[in-house]
């Protein structure tokens, strides 16, 4: 495989005219780059090496201006220009100037999106294929692929060790203050002590004793982490070459796949969606750093002081981690045998009146503990950390990682609620941390698609079995009529049928109101557990009913969106009753309640699903609306396609939201911001409020082919995130 591809190091303009000579003589069709970087950061990190090629030959070179010029020349030239993860790339080439080039390009195509296209079905995590590049070539390729990466390796962990001795002799004068070893010799300070110390989230550098201190930022300073940029530099081309061989070898192995699939239209939606994604994550998220600073040291000082309540109570030194040392400290100190230490078992214990107040205290203050470490070092230091160049976060899009078809983000799974205290008093915010973008950007408007994925499940019920009644009633008056006579028609909705009053067509004298799908959820499981119903969502009543014996109205809503919610979606992503007890935190016979309950509220759905899995039993996939195929062999797994054809579909729409947002800002000061999950953030301009509604129908309209009505909201603010409020639309009037 590598060996029948000539390599050349461009290192002058004889060879330079050598590379732009075989470009013109070749003509390829298909050309692969990559870049070697001082790091990862997409906006403040810079190649120093770049290669490039064709099928058969490999040029490799260093980011000058003459060089450049011919790899565009070339780049604009072929129909595929293809990379692996393409966008990083281009971030870096946009790092060193050449901004307009990039998105000049109209023939972008990333490996990952080919390949994801072409292979099964099947997320990493549960044995389906990881798309990196070394992973894949391996697999599909050449046991081979990954020995110029292995070198790499070896040469960072020689660099690597080089630097390590430095410290190592320059701490060797400060001893560890009562450590000794195994054999009664005293111990030093070292890398390994003081990293072990600083992975604590009370420690930070300046708490390390001031002559270790000085050594550890002296050293970070003078002998920073190697990177590639510090490899021997013919060892960096020789793997660079090799990263272009492998994607052009890939390529030539996937595209044949997904073009026998008839994925061509999904590719080039992908495609599309390159420049618009690039232009979003370089926009960044603005941090407020004093906040994020000063919850720091409010997180920091609360773990302390938990830490020495826990300490007092258990009489000796302990870490939430030693799960072992805590069953026997619960064992010995409260006689409470535990199988395990884990959250469900200790929330057993704290909300159990019949231990003893101090072994409640304990389980409750461990349960807090591990979440106060876990935020302070996922959240807060990561976003101090991201945020240290110029104030913002800036955050790459992953438009290949879900076998569906959906983006996500490293704020996909942002929390939406504060770090409390034990006591209810807050800690942390994430999304106060986050502020309106500044300077012209006065506003930001965050557009979200109203419960998007249950619309488009209803759109999928309709052409399955006709429609699934209280699925679909819940955004339009599905079976209904008016007074007059005039029946719904849902396939021709006419503009002003909110305006008028729907009475259902089973029950004339009922008027129609939109089903609320989480509480109809709640509702059946109730009913199901045996409650009695006295007044439907407000009051219900059972003797030692699960949820307790009296149900009122607020309790009920706290069930809807602690139980139903959750279990609604739960059943859509293929979660099954196992998962729901765990993720829940409730009883199996509860977890089957609420699984019921939702196929009692929604038959319709089951059917859909149902249909989905014949469907893959006669072709070996299915498919969503855009045509995105989903192969899967192994049968057993089929049940979780009816999910991916929900989500894809919904993934596939707001990519083609995204390209539309993208080309309607373009003469704009506006700019796209980031999309999460169904919502999409915008940065607004100053005097620029009257595109917002322009931007909710641009997005409305990606889903002009859903038979359900599609609706969007929009909330505003112009302070930070966590403040954002629906939007006044009388400052439009």
């Amino acid at each position: 495989m590598f060996s029948k591809y000539e390599r050349k190091h461009i290192n002058d303009l004889n060879d330079l005219k050598y590379m732009y000579d075989k470009f013109k003589e070749d003509m390829p069709k298909v050309m692969a780059f990559d870049t070697e970087t001082t790091g990862l950061h997409i906006i403040y990190d810079k190649p120093f090496l770049i290669q490039v090629g064709w099928f058969n030959r490999i040029f490799t070179f260093y980011p000058s201006d003459d060089y450049l010029k011919v790899f565009f020349y070339m780049a604009q030239r072929v129909k595929y220009l293809v990379g692996h993860n393409i966008g990083f790339d281009l971030h870096m080439l946009i790092n060193v100037g050449w901004k307009d080039y990039v998105f000049s390009l109209n023939n972008l195509y990333d490996l990952m999106h080919i390949a994801r296209l072409s292979l099964e079905a099947i997320p990493a995590r549960e044995g389906g294929d990881s798309l990196a590049l070394k992973e894949l070539a391996v697999t599909y390729l050449s046991p081979k692929a990954s020995e110029s990466e292995a070198k790499i390796k070896k040469e960072l962990d020689r660099l690597n060790a080089e630097r390590i001795k430095v410290l190592t002799a320059s701490l060797k004068q400060f001893p560890l203050e009562g450590e000794l070893t195994a054999s009664g010799r005293q111990k030093y300070w070292g890398k390994g002590t003081i990293e072990k110390f600083l992975k604590d989230p009370t420690h930070d550098v300046d708490d390390l004793p001031a002559d270790v201190r000085d050594v550890w930022l002296t050293w970070q300073e003078e002998y920073p982490e190697p990177t590639y940029e510090d490899v021997d530099r013919e060892i960096m081309i020789r793997y660079g070459a090799d990263d272009v061989i492998l994607t052009l070898e890939l390529f030539k192995k996937f595209y044949p796949i997904m073009k026998q699939r008839e994925q061509e239209g999904i590719l080039t939606l992908e495609s599309q969606s390159i420049q618009p994604v690039i232009r979003m994550e370089r926009v960044g998220l603005r941090v407020d750093m004093d906040y994020l600073e000063q919850s720091r040291l409010k997180v920091k000082n609360y773990i302390k002081k938990l830490r020495t309540e826990m300490i007092e109570i258990c009489g000796q030194e302990v870490t939430v981690g030693q799960h072992i040392l805590l069953r026997q400290i619960f064992d010995k100190k409260f006689d409470i045998v535990m199988e395990n230490a884990q959250s469900r078992t200790l929330k057993s214990i704290e909300i159990n009146d019949v231990f003893p107040d101090e072994a409640r205290r304990l389980a409750q203050i461990i349960q807090k503990l591990r979440s106060l470490e876990k935020w302070y070092s996922t959240y807060i230091m990561r976003i101090l950390e991201n945020a240290k160049h110029d104030g913002k976060v800036y955050t790459r899009l992953n438009t290949a990682g879900a076998v569906s078809g959906r983006m996500s983000s490293d704020l996909q799974q942002f929390p939406k609620k504060a770090l409390t205290t034990l006591e209810g008093d807050e800690l942390f915010h994430p999304r106060k941390a986050f502020i309106v973008h500044g300077g012209k950007h006065t506003k930001m408007a965050y557009i979200d698609f109203d419960q998007i994925e249950l619309v488009t499940q209803a759109h999928y019920t309709l052409l399955v079995s006709g429609g699934d009644l209280n699925l679909c009633r819940a955004y339009m008056p599905f079976k209904c009529h008016t007074k007059d006579g005039e029946k719904f028609d849902y396939k021709n909705i006419q503009p002003d049928w909110k305006e008028k009053d729907w009475y259902l067509d089973e029950a004339p004298d009922v008027k129609w109101t939109p089903t609320d799908v989480h509480a109809e959820t709640t509702h059946n499981t109730l009913m199901l557990l045996g409650y009695e119903c006295l007044d439907k969502y407000k009051h219900y009543r059972k003797e030692g009913g699960e949820f307790g014996e009296v149900i009122d109205e607020k309790e009920f809503k706290s069930l809807r969106g602690s139980k139903g919610k959750p279990a609604n979606f739960a059943k859509n992503y293929g979660v099954g009753v196992g998962g729901l007890v765990n993720n829940l935190d409730v009883s199996y016979e509860v977890a089957q309640a609420l699984f019921k309950g939702y196929d009692e509220s929604f038959p319709h759905v089951i059917t859909y699903q149902k249909m989905i899995e014949k469907a893959h039993s006669l072709r070996g996939y299915v498919q969503n609306h855009y045509g995105r195929r989903y192969y899967i062999r192994d049968s057993s797994r089929a049940y979780k396609l009816a999910n991916y054809v929900i989500q894809g579909t919904c993934a596939d729409a707001l990519k083609k939201a995204i390209i539309e947002l993208d080309k309607f800002l373009m003469d704009k000061e506006s700019l796209m911001v980031l999309p999460v999950h169904d919502e999409v953030m915008f940065a607004i301009a100053e005097g620029e409020e009257w595109i917002i509604p322009h931007l909710m129908k641009i997005m409305e309209d990606a889903f002009d082919w859903c038979l359900i009505p599609v609706s969007v909201g929009v909330d505003i603010t112009e302070r930070a995130w966590s403040e954002k409020e629906e939007y006044d639309w009388s400052v439009m009037s």
